[in-house]
């Protein structure tokens, strides 16, 4: 992991020297949409109250305030978020992770001044984490470094009041309820969501999970207080996904994503919208096993299945995915933007929650 990790950030660095002059010779320069409030994943709150500009929390460059005293408003508009908005609108990138950011923009230098002033808020997303524990070792998860950063390891419920409050004054569209961490390891996750949804009944929550701990009835009723749970199975056997998820069990998760399926079926719900994330490495890509998980995901009665690419770990880039043609054509173009998908219009709708 560390040997990656060390490889990215010096890929990094030769990308933010070839984009910095590409902008100066351009006379272009930067801004953040984050740090303006517009870009649709704008701040991130982990499970110490720490605010971050982006989502990547194994650094703590990307630190802009605490929200334990601090608004989010302070935050944007604080000392650190000032500094990475002088260096953007100079011209230069202050964080690695600004090459691969969303919510990079550039624009002329004449206009660097004007976006260097602006204050903002989070528009549409926050990523809120409540837990930076986790109950399996995936290879390349940089988690250990996250954990060693954390002042706290879980969301306390009065912090999460908080944040819950502070998102319905916001009005904010969507709260993606993942980061680092397991969502369903803490035992008081459902009366975190139910705070998430106690103050914001129509707001679309999300999350992502490796689906062994979602195994309880409680658990279930949390979920089904959610908008979409994406279960995070990479593979489509014990081997496959034993070979990144390290500590993880097909069995297990594929049997829980089962079990919420009928949990909300039972209960004639639409949401949550139930999906597979399938990661695509080099060990589980062949064709065979591709047509095994959409089968599999078939007989679940899940929304959809979908594939994505990935780079990390590097031993593990999927080169079927790079350089072959039944991965590229198969399927959909994933909604999200990212891979490609099955979705099942077999899986059996009622009518959506009211108001959401």
């Amino acid at each position: 992991m560390e040997f990656d990790l060390r490889l990215i950030e010096l890929l990094r660095k030769l990308k933010r020297r070839q984009m910095e002059l590409n902008a100066r010779m351009r006379s272009q320069r930067f801004w953040c949409a984050s740090l303006a409030g517009t870009a649709d994943h704008s701040l991130s709150v982990f499970c110490d109250m720490t605010v971050a500009c982006g989502v990547e929390s194994y650094t703590s460059d990307t630190w802009i305030g605490n929200f334990s005293d601090q608004t989010l408003d302070e935050c944007l508009n604080g000392p650190s978020a000032q500094r990475l908005k002088q260096s953007l609108a100079r011209g230069r990138l202050p964080l690695l992770s600004c090459v691969v950011c969303r919510s990079l923009r550039c624009c002329p230098s004449g206009e660097a001044e004007q976006h260097e002033k602006e204050h903002g808020v989070p528009r549409r997303d926050l990523l809120v984490e409540n837990t930076v524990r986790c109950n399996i070792d995936c290879q390349d998860c940089p988690r250990l470094r996250e954990v060693k950063l954390r002042k706290k390891m879980t969301l306390s419920d009065e912090d999460m009041e908080k944040i819950s409050r502070e998102v319905s004054r916001l009005g904010l569209e969507q709260i993606s309820f993942l980061a680092a961490g397991e969502p369903f390891l803490p035992r008081n996750v459902l009366e975190q969501i139910k705070i998430l949804r106690q103050h914001n009944p129509i707001a679309r929550i999300v999350t992502s999970t490796n689906g062994t701990m979602l195994d309880s009835d409680e658990k279930r009723e949390a979920a089904l207080l959610l908008d979409e749970v994406m279960f995070s199975i990479h593979g489509c056997s014990e081997a496959s996904v034993a070979r990144y998820q390290r500590k993880g069990s097909f069995e297990k998760a594929y049997n829980n994503m089962k079990d919420l399926v009928a949990f909300r079926n039972a209960r004639e719900q639409a949401s949550p919208i139930i999906e597979w994330k399938y990661v695509l490495f080099n060990w589980n890509d062949r064709r065979e096993m591709i047509m095994k998980a959409v089968q599999l995901a078939e007989e679940a009665g899940i929304d959809r299945i979908i594939f994505w690419p990935t780079t990390r770990p590097l031993m593990g880039i999927s080169w079927r995915w790079y350089f072959g043609q039944f991965l590229r054509q198969f399927g959909n173009r994933a909604l999200k933007g990212l891979g490609r998908e099955v979705a099942f219009p077999s899986s059996y709708k009622f009518p959506a929650r009211n108001g959401g």
